[in-house]
């Protein structure tokens, strides 16, 4: 029976294969499946979609900015924190893209990391913490700072799920000097 069904199998797919064989020639196609017009649309969508974005994250940094003064909780602070911090490099990229007026962003974030990075007792998630400072010292052009946490985060932090991104950063580092 199991013989049958493969011999079937390969009679059905080898005469489906005959009638699709090409006849030698490659048909071009002259027009694109998109016209202009419907490029510019989707082009207004996407800046659309980026503008309700970056609106909604204004809001949601106006917004935790005003939880973290209320907030007794020092484990969820810092989880706003590291929240908020996320934010401010979002707009930092979001805002480098419209030009080169955005670096407020990513020095607002870079100190709030540091703060938490310097909490004495040590916040939940350090490496984390480190990697985002890391990769906010990589966005500043502050290529020995950003090497110098990515080796501390692999030295002391074994088991980080931020660990193989912290190896290429450093070997990358290393290829261009």
């Amino acid at each position: 029976m199991k013989c049958f069904s493969i011999f079937f199998l390969l009679l059905v797919s080898s005469v489906g294969l005959s009638n699709s064989t090409p006849s030698g020639k490659v048909k071009i196609q002259k027009r694109s499946y998109f016209s202009r017009h419907q490029l510019s649309q989707e082009g207004d969508f996407n800046n659309k979609r980026s503008q309700f974005l970056a609106k909604n994250r204004a809001n949601l940094i106006h917004e935790l900015k005003t939880a973290l003064k209320s907030l007794k909780d020092p484990i969820q602070k810092e989880e706003l924190q590291l929240r908020l911090a996320n934010l401010f490099i979002e707009e930092y990229k979001y805002q480098n893209e419209k030009g080169p007026n955005s670096e407020t962003y990513i020095r607002k974030a870079q100190g709030i990391l540091e703060d938490l990075a310097r909490k004495t007792p040590p916040c939940q998630r350090p490496d984390e913490v480190l990697f985002q400072l890391a990769q906010t010292q990589l966005e500043l052009r502050s290529f020995q700072k950003a090497n110098e946490l990515f080796n501390h985060l692999i030295l002391n932090f074994k088991q980080s799920r931020f660990l193989e991104e912290a190896y290429l950063q450093v070997a990358d580092s290393a290829f261009d000097q």
